[in-house]
């Protein structure tokens, strides 16, 4: 499938909204429809100046009155708009190694796709925040192959040339198939040094040339040769983002139960051209119509917050 196309919100006249979102939120109780048909259906720039309008013509931060005013998956995902990508990942990055345990999913999420530069704003975004070193922070909270993976992709050294050259895809290929199916156990170095410090695009022309040398494409030798978490890191590193993000998306909703963290992250990181192109990868992927697995698994205002920004009606 194509990439989405570019994508604009329409015009806003940002006091009105400041105004609107004032009103919603003021006296007793909350027009929540309200809040969502302006800020589910604006651009983040756009909130930005609503925000700085909101503030000077009330004196008071319209984040702050969001979260006082709403509660839940619902409150997070609007708040969530109001931060670019990179606070985002910062902050995502903080609460996955907060406390006792680490979530690595969340670690996966925001380094496989991170470009080098938006990966150095993130780090200095997350020490401004934490104190800590990002790269020493996951040394310390993880361990073996899978934190050498981390560090390898917190370098911020990934091969990000447009031009891919053949000879050193076959080459590269070969290199794993001789790491992993090719011996008897597997050298996790060789997949990590490869996959960890080459764009997206050539991770995927690898797998695709992997596959047409050997039985099989590169991801399907991954699910067989690793395990656990550095299995999950290594296949999302030979997708493309938006497929990756479809197929998180799509798990967080499948089977019993709803992974709430993920819908937030994944519905409140993209913009609406990326949730429909989203939408479309897991149609095509699942066999599943987004809109209705979101009917399916949440509900009230957070059901319609999440139907407003990939611009259905609720």
């Amino acid at each position: 499938m194509n990439p989405p196309p570019p994508f604009m919100y329409p015009p806003c006249d940002p006091n009105a909204d400041a105004t609107n979102l004032r009103m919603a939120m003021r006296g007793v109780g909350t027009d929540e429809r309200l809040l969502i048909n302006i800020i589910c259906n604006r651009g983040r720039d756009q909130l930005h100046q609503i925000a700085a309008v909101f503030q000077a013509k009330f004196g008071r931060h319209l984040r702050s009155e969001i979260k006082s005013e709403t509660s839940g998956n619902f409150r997070k995902l609007l708040v969530k708009r109001f931060d670019p990508p990179i606070i985002i990942k910062a902050k995502a990055l903080h609460e996955a190694m907060k406390g006792a345990g680490t979530n690595e999913g969340r670690l996966i999420d925001c380094l496989a796709f991170t470009p080098n530069c938006e990966l150095m704003a993130v780090k200095a975004i997350y020490k401004q925040r934490s104190g800590r070193d990002l790269t020493s922070r996951i040394a310390t909270e993880t361990s073996g192959h899978l934190k050498q993976a981390f560090i390898d992709l917190c370098d911020g050294n990934r091969d990000e040339s447009p031009v891919i050259n053949p000879a050193q895809i076959q080459g590269d290929a070969r290199a794993l198939f001789k790491a992993g199916e090719g011996k008897i156990g597997t050298d996790e170095k060789v997949f990590i040094k490869i996959l960890c410090n080459h764009a997206p695009w050539y991770n995927m022309a690898l797998n695709i040339a992997y596959g047409q040398t050997y039985k099989h494409d590169l991801r399907k030798a991954i699910d067989k040769e690793f395990s656990f978490y550095l299995k999950s890191l290594l296949l999302a590193l030979c997708q493309l983002p938006f497929e990756y993000w479809a197929d998180r998306l799509y798990s967080a909703m499948k089977g019993a139960g709803t992974d709430d963290r993920t819908v937030v992250c994944v519905m409140s990181y993209l913009e609406r051209n990326e949730l429909q192109y989203v939408a479309a990868l897991i149609k095509a992927r699942h066999g599943k119509d987004l809109v209705a697995v979101l009917r399916g698994d949440l509900s009230g205002s957070y059901l319609h917050a999440a139907l407003a920004l990939l611009g259905v009606a609720f």
